[in-house]
């Protein structure tokens, strides 16, 4: 068994649909899996980071999406480019290892 660096990510979108909503938040934590000698497995703790992402077409969300999602313009004054969040975040999870709840979901509003 391989030792590996396991992200685990979380997307906030503005809606479920990806031809017409969009990513407004990412976090992630990252830790990294040790098996021993005897097959026992531990998660360490590597670090963590959240990206607030500017809307590019806040007037197509779904209001019930950005609810749950607790969107408040006023919260995402300082937000970055979608660009700019994915290309940070991909430097600090190459090589790991993609995990989370729904992954299916959020790696499709990736492409």
């Amino acid at each position: 068994m391989k030792n590996q660096v396991l992200a685990f990510i979380d997307l906030e979108t503005t809606g479920l649909l990806t031809n017409s909503h969009e990513i407004i938040e990412i976090g992630c934590v990252l830790a990294e899996q040790k098996f021993s000698e005897d097959g026992v497995l531990t998660l360490k703790y590597v670090d963590e980071f959240e990206y607030k992402v500017k809307p590019t077409h806040i007037e197509t969300a779904d209001p019930v999406g950005l609810s749950i999602n607790g969107y408040d313009e006023k919260d995402w004054v300082s937000a970055v480019s979608l660009k700019d969040a994915i290309e940070d975040m991909a430097t600090k999870v190459r090589n790991a290892i993609m995990v989370g709840h729904n992954v299916a979901f959020d790696f499709a509003f990736f492409f």
